[in-house]
Order: structure tokens, then sequence, then C-alpha cells
């Protein structure tokens, strides 16, 4: 058993099944964690080896009740998850990296700080040309993704 399966199990009552198993997932794979009510939800976790170092601040996390005591999380900038995602659309061209890009314009997070990240990090060491966009995803990837 993994120490992520370990830690999530000691957090979360009732009897949870990995299907697959973490530890039969490549980092391109995901595993689904199921509690015995049904709830469901879909884990990949990445190998951070070779990948590009993005830009990251501490954030506190908005906490919902108040016994729980303040915590902080490390997350990427928002230019960097906002050039990362880009590169990721770049490398999959997966449906939900799509929708998250048309959110992150909707909150004017596209912009010239997002663009410069993205030369320094991204694939191809300049700004998205337009051939990037120029294919909308399928409809039924679309729809296997993103409903609800």
């Amino acid at each position: 058993m993994s120490r992520c399966t370990r830690d999530i199990d000691s957090f979360v009552a009732g009897r949870l099944e990995w299907a697959p198993s973490l530890s039969n997932v490549p980092d391109t794979g995901a595993a689904h964690l199921r509690s015995a009510s049904g709830v469901s939800v879909k884990i990949q976790l990445l190998s951070a080896r070779g990948r590009p170092v993005w830009p990251t601040e501490l954030r506190e996390l908005e906490q919902r009740y108040s016994d729980v005591p303040s915590a902080e999380l490390l997350v990427p900038t928002l230019p960097a998850f906002v050039a990362g995602k880009t590169a990721t659309w770049h490398n999959r061209r997966a449906s939900r990296d799509m929708w998250d890009l048309w959110a992150l314009n909707g909150i004017g997070a596209i912009d010239g700080a997002a663009g410069a990240l993205y030369r320094r990090y991204g694939p191809t060491n300049r700004l998205p040309n337009p051939q990037l966009f120029d294919r909308a995803p399928d409809e039924g990837d679309w729809n296997a993704q993103l409903a609800g």
C-alpha cells in the first residue's frame, strides 16, 4: 500500500477502494478512489522528473468549517497556471484543458505575464500560435470529460 493510499485512508471514514491500484498506474493514467457509498474521485499522480518548475506561491486555503485549523498550500501563480494549462493543451488537447483555458480567459488571466512564462517554460519557446487552437475537441470527448 502506498503512502498516499494510507494517508487518504486515515482521513476518510469507511472503506475505500482503488481501481486500479495506484502502484499499477503510469503517470499518464489515472485511478479512481471509490467509497462504499459510491462516491468516486479520479486521481492522477505525476512525476516531477523532466517537468518545468513553474513559479509558485504560498496561498492560504479557504476553510469551510470553523473548527478546522488554517492551512497553506504551495500552488502555481495564476500566470504560471495559465501558461502550464496552455502547455498541457499543446501536449494532449484534452477537452478539460480547453474548458479551463476558456474559464481562465473569462477572469482575464490570459495576459502578458502568462505569455512570458509560456515562452520560457512551454514546449515551443515562443507564444502559442493560432494553429494551437484551430481544432475544437470532439463532442464525444467533450461530453465524456465534462458531463456531470
